[in-house]
């Protein structure tokens, strides 16, 4: 895998430029690659953004994807509080929310998102599907 703590401060360079020049590639989005890096459980404790990407990630699996997701998301944030420097869990108790199970208030805003926009889930589905499709090449 490609190195993704590079991959990520490229991508947060990135995003976080005011720059009118066009983009030589397209990177993937941040919470993406934040998500790759938890999965194979690569931390950045040291890039101040990562963290929020994380929490940008997590929250975005919540809202977006499958129900089995859900038990997905409370094993990373167990993971990310497990390797957190002191002053995390107070700085995103959400994190401590999900690690604990809790969707707290997103359990009703994921209902409303299925409930009201399934085509859309559908095609940011399919969509993910084909990016990932594309990266493998």
């Amino acid at each position: 895998m490609a190195d993704l703590r590079a991959e990520f401060k490229e991508a947060w360079a990135l995003s976080n430029s005011d720059s009118s020049e066009p983009l030589p590639k397209t990177p993937r989005l941040l919470s993406d690659i934040t998500m790759d890096m938890v999965k194979t459980k690569v931390p950045y404790w040291e890039h101040y953004g990562w963290i929020q990407s994380c929490m940008d990630g997590l929250s975005g699996m919540v809202l977006y994807g499958e129900d089995a997701a859900v038990d997905e998301v409370q094993s990373h944030a167990q993971w990310l509080l497990g390797n957190a420097p002191d002053g995390v869990a107070e700085l995103y108790p959400r994190l401590g929310q999900y690690a604990d199970g809790d969707l707290g208030e997103q359990e009703g805003l994921r209902q409303f998102v299925r409930k009201t926009q399934p085509e859309w889930l559908d095609r940011l589905t399919k969509n993910r599907a084909a990016r990932a499709e594309l990266e493998a090449v």
